[in-house]
């Protein structure tokens, strides 16, 4: 964002999500196009954003996500990812 205080607004919010245990309770009850699109969306973000505090907070959510979604089945695109871009 150009707006330097949204920005910080935004990434603050996400931090306190990331130590919110209740957020994996929201993923659960979002449908499965819905999941997939922010799965997409954050492997973009992380991709092609050039700022490094917002790859952070993209990071940080995928690691929140793929707890659970990696055990279930339901990323099955993610390690192949993290692999390529190791």
């Amino acid at each position: 964002m150009p707006d330097d205080d949204a920005r910080r607004q935004a990434e603050e919010q996400i931090k306190r999500l990331a130590k919110d245990p209740q957020i994996t309770g929201h993923w659960a009850k979002l449908s499965s196009q819905i999941r997939q699109l922010v799965k997409s969306s954050l492997i973009e973000s992380i991709t092609i954003e050039h700022s490094p505090l917002v790859r952070r907070a993209s990071v940080n959510v995928v690691s929140i996500i793929a707890k659970y979604a990696v055990p279930a089945g339901e990323w099955l695109d993610l390690l192949p990812f993290l692999f390529q871009c190791s």
